[in-house]
């Protein structure tokens, strides 16, 4: 994955202040400082924080409320659902419709339907693999992506992949493939209800004991790697062997300023390992204040305040610019080191009455923990 756009006024601000002939800046250009977006440099007026995040953002706080076991049905207008459609079809015909998955069995009824079978079944190449226009088919890894999120929707409409797809996975397994291209093989066997030799599971566990040391992008790529090394243990029948301590420290500290993608990625990590309700309490919390509801009401989870956007404090790396909460694709990891061979990974979610929630919070950060 690509390093992220990193605002770089408060540390301008920071190393004015300690030299020589230049005046610390004013209270109010400090606040203003607070409100320009370390994920792409903009500036983000407070009313924009009222908006709700961009399809894939919403996915994943949905995505995550459901790994908690707090399903969520949606107050989203019929007119917000089509928006959210078009933004998300137009940026990924297949990956798009895998951020309308949680959507859907949160009681958005338009979000997918039948049609999308037939339009998803039209990008089935003729060897059996599934080609996203958005990704292009420039070999196995992009391929893989793409079937991954192709069975991912046919399942959450109740259909089966073709058997034509499930050879061309198999055929695929002589071939010893790097963690994220084997997370997504084993994903997608998993989704055609067909079993995943252990063999494929091969891997080392991700290591913790230098995460003190990693840089911001390395630490993004470490869970990314965890993550993926987690789905292949799920699909081979395993509980995956995880630092839990660590992992969990991280939570604590990032419960309010991770992504909502990279939240889920660590929930569901953290769900894996066997990790107590009780860490995941600060998670829930969050969730809950940055949601929008369209129509209040007695049944709906509250709402809070516009909270304050924090600064860059524990050294996390957010997706690059026009990423995940800005209402762009957002390539995922297959083959993440060649943009051209990038994809993305779906998962699911369920429901009780919620709304919308606001964009991830324009500063991120991983701590040093």
């Amino acid at each position: 994955m690509t390093g992220a756009g990193v605002a770089v006024c408060a540390s301008l601000l920071s190393a004015c202040a300690g030299t020589p002939g230049h005046a610390e800046h004013p209270p109010a250009a400090r606040q203003f400082d607070l409100l320009v977006s370390e994920q792409n440099g903009y500036h983000y007026p407070p009313f924009l924080r009222e908006q709700p995040a961009a399809p894939e953002a919403q996915s994943y706080a949905l995505r995550t409320l459901s790994e908690l076991g707090r399903g969520a049905a949606t107050t989203m207008s019929a007119e917000r659902v089509a928006s959210m459609r078009g933004e998300a079809l137009s940026a990924s015909p297949l990956w798009g419709r895998t951020w309308l998955i949680p959507l859907d069995r949160a009681g958005a009824g338009s979000a997918l339907g039948t049609d999308d079978v037939k339009s998803v079944e039209g990008l089935r190449a003729e060897g059996g693999w599934y080609v996203d226009p958005a990704l292009g088919d420039d070999g196995d890894a992009a391929r893989l992506g793409a079937t991954w999120a192709a069975l991912d929707v046919l399942r959450a409409l109740g259909r089966q992949g073709s058997p034509h797809t499930g050879d061309w996975l198999r055929s695929l397994l002589a071939t010893p493939r790097p963690l994220d291209e084997s997370a997504a093989l084993a994903s997608a066997l998993r989704l055609l209800d067909q079993p995943v030799p252990a063999a494929l599971a091969a891997f080392d566990t991700p290591g913790t004991s230098d995460w003190v040391t990693l840089p911001p992008g390395s630490r993004t790529e470490r869970l990314l790697d965890t993550y993926h090394y987690v789905l292949i243990q799920e699909a081979v029948g395993r509980r995956p062997d995880l630092d839990r301590r660590t992992w969990e420290a991280v939570l604590r500290e990032g419960a309010v300023t991770l992504s909502f993608e990279n939240l889920y990625y660590l929930v569901h990590v953290l769900k894996a390992a066997g990790s107590p309700a009780s860490v995941f309490r600060p998670v829930v919390e969050r969730l809950e204040n940055d949601r929008l509801d369209e129509a209040p009401s007695a049944t709906l989870m509250p709402t809070s305040a516009t909270p304050t956007p924090r600064s860059s404090s524990n050294g996390f790396e957010r997706s690059p610019a026009g990423r995940s909460g800005t209402g762009a694709w957002s390539p995922r990891s297959i083959g993440r080191s060649d943009p051209a061979r990038s994809a993305m990974s779906p998962n699911a979610s369920a429901g009780r009455p919620c709304g919308e929630w606001r964009p991830g919070r324009p500063t991120e950060a991983w701590t040093s923990t």
